[in-house]
């Protein structure tokens, strides 16, 4: 591996940044309704330009969830 990040790195490129993401989240059980929840996920390059780190913040049906 080199040091440096080539061109075949770069379309990962598209995804950094933040990214607001709302849904919902089917429920299991005989209702099946859905349950809203909403999301903001962040993607920075690692150094050396070869992954991408991926942080999230969600809030959920049951809670809050935060996690790389």
């Amino acid at each position: 591996m080199t040091d440096i990040a080539t061109a075949a790195h770069q379309p990962l490129a598209a995804f950094v940044g933040a990214w607001n993401t709302r849904g919902e989240v089917k429920l299991l059980g005989p209702s099946g309704r859905g349950a809203p929840y909403q999301a903001t996920d962040n993607y920075e390059w690692l150094p050396g330009g070869y992954f991408l780190v991926h942080r999230y913040s969600a809030q959920m049906p049951d809670g809050a969830v935060d996690g790389i």
